[in-house]
């Protein structure tokens, strides 16, 4: 299970009492996509796009895991992640906020990496 989630919401799935049809709760919910990934990469051959989603979605997780998120689901270029579910704390919502600030600094970085290996302009890469 810890290649899923984090050991923490592991822990707690397997120590909790666990209900049929779930619970209510509060969570914060952070949605985050590639502006202009489908005109810019179009042309990119699929099996470069995966290994470019892949390296993205690697340093993105890496985020969110740190701010105590959870990712719900990959959407193409998107990314739902959780904030406050399974596991509730209280500062999960300026968790998420600070999670997306530092998303924007790791995609940073790795445009600089993509205009390094592939030759584009920062203009040219994800944003």
């Amino acid at each position: 299970m810890n290649k899923v989630v984090s050991k923490e919401i592991a822990d707690e799935i397997l120590n909790s009492n666990l209900q049929l049809g779930g619970e209510e709760r509060t969570a914060t919910i952070l949605f985050a996509d590639i502006r202009g990934f489908y005109d810019d990469f179009r042309s990119v051959a699929p099996r470069s796009m995966v290994d470019l989603l892949n390296q993205y979605f690697t340093r993105i997780h890496a985020v969110i895991d740190a701010h105590r998120g959870n990712i719900d689901k990959y959407i193409g270029d998107a990314i739902m992640a959780l904030f406050g579910a399974p596991i509730a704390h209280d500062d999960d919502p300026q968790q998420a906020v600070l999670a997306a600030i530092d998303m924007i600094a790791a995609l940073h970085e790795f445009n600089q990496t993509l205009a390094r290996d592939l030759g584009k302009t920062c203009r040219s890469v994800w944003h």
